[in-house]
This record gives C-alpha cells, structure tokens and sequence, in this order.
C-alpha cells in the first residue's frame, strides 16, 4: 500500500519531522536510493545511486541529489531543497505538497504546485541494474497555459566517494566528465569507482558548467557525532521543454548498465513485486494476503541480495543484508531474518541459498558473523551465529518437507558446528562439565550484544554461559538428535545425551531463585548476572525447554512488566545500572547505550512467541499478540523510513527510530 504524506513548510524550512521521515529503493544487488520526504539529504548515506561496486557490498553514493527548477513565464519555482550552515537552499519545499512511497512500483513521488500547474516528480530505481530515472510530469494546467512554456533545469550534484567518508572539494578520487549533446559520462581515472552515465533522451540539451557547492549539512549526521559536512560537484545542467505529452525525464546508469526509462523500471519492478505476493500467497493457500502483510512482504525483500557468482553457469548465490544504508550481509541477521523473509514468503529456493553460502564457508566450527563488506573474507567472532543457522535450516527443512537435500547439504555443517563447540574452538567456545555452553573473555564480543569501546572492551560483557546462547544450544541438540534417530543413526545416542546433560545443567543453574526469571549469564567465575533483559525469553520462545512452566510464565511476566515498548523490547530494564533512556551522541555514547536499555524491534517475535506458548495460542492470546505488533506496523507508515521498520529506538517515550533505518530482522521477525 503506497504511504501518503502531506507536506506544511515554513519560513525557516522544512518541518522536522519531516525532514525524520525517509524514504528507501532497492534493487536485489546492495544498491540503493534513499531520500527524505522533503528532498533534503540529511545523511551522508542518502542519495538517488548509492552503487554497490562489489555486490552486495562496498557501496558508494555517486549521484548525491538533483538541484531542479521549472520556469514558467519569466517565474522560477525550485523544486529542490538543500541544507546548508543555518539555512535552506533552494527552497523546492515552499511549492511541494505531497510525498509518496510505492514500494510495489519500486518508485516515490513528490508533488508540487508551480505557476498554477501540479507537477509530478517520479523517482524509480531499476530491479537488479544500477540505474534509476526521474520523470517530472505536468498536470491540471491553468487555462491560458500550455506545455511548451514550461522549462525544465537539472543539475546533477555528485558524491562520487565510498559511502561512510565524506567529499572535499578537490579530493580524491578525481572524476573526468564528457558530454556529447545531452549524453554526458563521468569516470574516475584511477578506476577505484564505477562510470556513470546521463541523459535526458529527448528535447533537451546539456550546458557544461563545471562548479562545486561547498559545506552541505546532513543534520542526522550531526545527531549521531559524525561528520555532518560535504562538498558535492555539478558538471552542469540538463535543459528541456515539456513534451506534447507533459513529460520529461533523466536518466543515470552506472556503466554498463544502459540507460532506462521510467515506465520501464517501474513496469519492472511491479512484476518482480507481483510475482513476490503470487509466490507468498501459493505459500498460504486460502488466506488473504492484504496490507499490512503485503507490505512487510515488499519491506522485506529490500534486504534479499544476489551475489554475483565467478561462473554466469554457476548456481545463483543469495544472501541476506542485516540492513540499510550501512550493513552487510551477517550470519546472525541473515538465519534470525530468514524463516520470516523468506520460508513465509514461499521463497524457500533463496532460503536454501543463502544457507548453502554459508554452510561453505564454516572454518573451525564457526560460521561467519559477517562477510566483508569488501567482499574479500569474513569475521568469524560469534558463538551464535552458528546456532542460529541450526536453526534456520531446520526451519528450512520443516518448510519444504525435502529432508533428503536437507540431510545432503546441511546436516554436515550442523555436526560440524555442535562437535567443535563440544571439544572446543576459537573464542574459547567450548561445552563445560556441566553440559553448558561457555564463550568468550571479558575483552571479546561473541554474542548478538557486541558493542565496542576503547580500548576494546566490550559494552555489554557477557563472557560465560550467556542464557540465549545455551537456549539455542541446546535446541539444536535435541533437533539433531530427532533426526539422527529419525534417520537410524546410532549417533543419536550421542547427541540425547549432550542434550540430557544440558537440560539438566540449564534448569539447575539458570532459574533466578530470588528474583524470578532467568539470569542473562553465568560468568567464568560461576557469578550469575541478575540484570533483567530480555536475552532469557528464547528459553521460552524456541520450544522443548526445560524449564517448569511456573518458571516460563515468570519469563513473559518480567518481559511484560519490565522489558515490553511499543516498539519492542528494552535491552536492558528501567533501574538497573547502566541503563541508559536514549541512544544519542557521539559512536561511544550510542555504543554505550546500544544494548543498555535501547529497545530493538526484533525481539518483539521472539517475545510474542514465549507469550503464545504459554498460554498455548489461545485466541485470547492471539489478540494480544496482534495488539503488541500494531505499533510497529503503525510506524511503518508514520516515522523513521516509510514502509520500513527501524533497527532501534529509545527506551523511553516517544521511542524515537535510531539506527539503522531499515532493519532485516525488525521486519523478519513481524512478518
């Protein structure tokens, strides 16, 4: 369902809460365009092509914003909006009046009330191809007035730079342009990014007028601590009247991706989209896929990425980017994010993928936490994210029946990843003698509460049996061991076994006695943490726990009394030290508060799933549970990125979106 929004402005400029409200286009291979609903770039991150130069990774804004005017009897109306030192400039938002978001035609729209007419400015970007069009349409034109008088100005601003540094006039990289009539071409001679062409392929013209516009400020920038300043460059401007029909275009493409016109990226970008809904509703014979499952379907495909494989013959590869605009593809996001983006989509082939991608590059027991983002090697620093990817192809398996494939491909990795934690492996992640799982020192990160500080310490140190680890742990045990047994494995007597002495090791030692609930982690000293967070629900929400019922009930009671937002769940409960309400500030101040009480939408599906089991998904507790999702959806819609879900918000009210502003497992775990 396309997000509506009407736009007020000021003398000052644009409202703020407007200039929050953003927006996001995908393309299946990492790129993207990104915005916000006034047109402002408030982020060093946004802009009309942010290529993927290594697909999925190593993304680069080149093409930053579009400063357009339309001239209409001697009058200029811009349509542009930009922000500088104090100021706005051009003030495109004195004349626009709407904003909207399509998701299913992979394209926004801005409206605008110029010399009596509405115009309409289209921005799409193309499926799979690094290429986007603008199309500027004219309507409902004043008697007296016809097409030919309008003239339409278009100067490309470039970046050009890798997408987490900021351009200085006359840094490097260098950028060359040519121009033959309205085709113009830009390159970076030491070949380190991608060329890129332009056009507007009819009744226009190009005049070279090289400049530079000094000191843009990106405001989000500021707020995080980040350098909020940049210099972009024009190579001129695009000149052209309206056709008969009321309609002009731009066209941008990164080399060698030709040119495209509008109406086809967006006929494109709707057949990919309509096939996503066909292929989800086959998934769901006899229910109505409607808003808002339809739009946490096209939410979530933003995230599902092909990676370019060495060989065109070679079986696609798949991933799963943790989110936008700045994370890659990560082994926790991807299998937390999979059973929800892609097994009730019915898209179960690029499930398997993406397993597959991973499961090859397993080393030691462990599977990647993330791949570079160079796409050049991989971080191995995670005693969970193997566990997760137990549990994801399980998950597969339980989705496609096809336990033959599964048994071929994946039981492989998972022995080799519950063997090696048994006898030990890096990170000192290693099964103790009382079954539980340990990982970790107090100057490593191994779990999903990874902040750093200087000099390398982590934020939220959690060396020792953590609580969510052991829940997964264990799970995978007595999934394996179903299915060795299944299988008429003798090796199943193994596995039981490992899995007896865990249940009885965990229910031992991990019931907090005097308070209730569960302790979030047992240290190398044998000292349990008594913190309230919300890392003891997967003991609840995975099934086969073993813990008594009375204990479970206490879990979802605390997470209820002390944990659950709006939004999702506090990492951290209000009064326990070092809780912190905001995540604001420099990069230390937010890692400081990142897992520190800071609510991430995400564990709203683990803890929705604790809630139902315990009271055996009654339809009470089905209304309940939809209840808690209605804000989340409802944000969809209203705040952060438009028909996206953020990574984060405060722990305190209004819940401000932070982070990352589109996160794959805040829509996985909702869809």
């Amino acid at each position: 369902m396309p997000q509506h929004v009407n736009i007020v402005s000021s003398s000052v400029g644009p409202a703020a809460d407007l200039l929050d409200l953003e927006w996001l286009l995908t393309n299946g291979r990492g790129s993207y365009a990104a915005g916000t609903a006034v047109g402002v770039n408030t982020r060093k991150y946004h802009g009309l092509l942010a290529s993927a130069v290594r697909p999925p990774g190593e993304r680069a804004v080149l093409l930053s914003t579009l400063v357009d005017e339309v001239e209409v009897g001697g009058e200029r109306f811009p349509l542009a909006c930009c922000e500088f030192a104090g100021t706005f400039h051009p003030r495109g938002d004195h004349w626009l009046r709407e904003f909207h978001c399509d998701k299913a035609a992979g394209s926004v729209a801005f409206v605008y009330q110029v010399g009596g007419a509405r115009l309409v400015k289209r921005i799409a970007l193309a499926r799979g191809a690094d290429a986007i069009a603008v199309r500027y349409e004219l309507h409902d034109l004043p008697a007296g007035l016809a097409r030919s008088q309008f003239r339409l100005r278009v100067a490309p601003f470039f970046a050009y730079r890798h997408y987490h540094a900021n351009r200085v006039a006359g840094s490097d990289p260098a950028v060359v342009a040519e121009w033959d009539g309205p085709n113009v071409r830009l390159h970076d001679p030491a070949g380190e990014l991608p060329a890129m062409r332009l056009q507007i392929p009819e009744r226009g013209e190009f005049d070279s007028a090289p400049d530079w516009w000094y000191r843009f400020f990106y405001r989000a920038e500021a707020d995080r601590g980040e350098n909020a300043w940049e210099d972009l460059f024009t190579v001129g401007r695009f000149v052209l009247l309206f056709g008969p029909k009321g309609a002009a275009e731009f066209h941008a493409a990164v080399e060698p991706v030709p040119l495209m016109p509008f109406a086809d990226i967006v006929a494109g970008q709707q057949s990919h989209h309509r096939s996503l809904i066909d292929q989800a509703g086959q998934s769901h014979p006899g229910k109505k896929l409607s808003p808002p499952l339809t739009d946490l379907i096209h939410a979530g495909d933003d995230f599902v990425v092909h990676v370019p494989t060495p060989a065109p013959q070679a079986d696609p590869v798949v991933s799963i980017l943790a989110g936008f605009p700045w994370f890659a593809d990560w082994g926790r996001d991807a299998f937390i994010s999979l059973p929800g983006l892609l097994l009730t989509t019915g898209r179960r082939d690029l499930a398997f993928g993406v397993l597959r991608r991973f499961a090859g590059a397993i080393r030691n027991g462990l599977v990647p936490n993330r791949f570079s983002d160079a796409g050049v090697g991989a971080d191995y620093n995670s005693v969970d994210a193997g566990l997760w990817f137990i549990q994801a192809a399980f998950a597969w398996a339980d989705a496609t029946g096809d336990w033959q494939r599964f048994d071929r491909e994946f039981i492989p990795a998972v022995v080799a990843v519950l063997d090696a934690y048994d006898r030990g492996t890096d990170f000192d992640i290693r099964v103790d003698s009382d079954g539980l799982l340990t990982a970790g020192t107090p100057s490593t990160q191994v779990t999903w509460m990874d902040a750093m500080v200087v000099p390398g310490c982590p934020i939220t140190s959690r060396a020792g049996k953590c609580v969510e680890v052991n829940a997964l742990f264990g799970h995978a045990l007595a999934r394996l061991a179903d299915w060795l047994a299944l299988a008429g494995s003798a090796a199943a007597a193994t596995y039981r076994q490992r899995h007896e002495r865990w249940a009885a090791g965990f229910a031992e030692k991990f019931p907090n006695r005097r308070d209730g609930g569960l302790f979030d982690y047992i240290g190398p000293d044998s000292c349990p943490s008594r913190l309230v967070r919300p890392n003891q629900l997967f003991a609840v929400s995975l099934g086969s726990s073993p813990l008594p019922v009375a204990v479970q009930r206490q879990v979802v009671e605390i997470a209820v009394a002390r944990l659950l937002t709006p939004m999702g769940l506090r990492t951290l409960a209000p009064g326990e030290p070092g809780y912190c309400p905001r995540c604001t500030g420099s990069r230390d101040q937010r890692d400081a508060a990142y897992h520190q009480g800071t609510v991430w939408a995400w564990l709203m599906g683990p803890f929705v799933e604790a809630y139902l089991r315990v009271n055996e998904f009654s339809v009470a507790a089905k209304r309940q549970a939809a209840a808690w999702l209605s804000p989340l959806l409802e944000h969809m819609n209203r705040s952060g990125c438009l028909g996206q879900i953020s990574e984060i918000f405060d722990a305190e009210p209004p819940f401000t979106p932070r982070g990352a502003f589109a996160q794959a497992w805040s829509v996985a775990e909702v869809l």
